[in-house]
């Protein structure tokens, strides 16, 4: 089977300020290589001691 024969999800995980602009190039550089879609995942780091919901706050803005 060829490379450009198959269809690809080519999944991003952005944390924000984090070289995030670079992992956007590569993605799109990936591309242009086959049928593809880029999936952009937001991060929302949350420190142990609190819960999920306090990531809620900063994934919404």
């Amino acid at each position: 089977m060829n490379f450009q024969d198959k269809t690809y999800k080519i999944m991003i995980p952005l944390v924000r300020g984090r070289r995030t602009e670079e992992r956007l190039q590569i993605a799109l550089a990936l591309t242009a290589r086959a049928e593809s879609k880029i999936v952009v995942l937001g991060i929302v780091e949350v420190p142990e001691d609190l819960s999920f919901s306090h990531g809620a706050i900063p994934a919404r803005s």
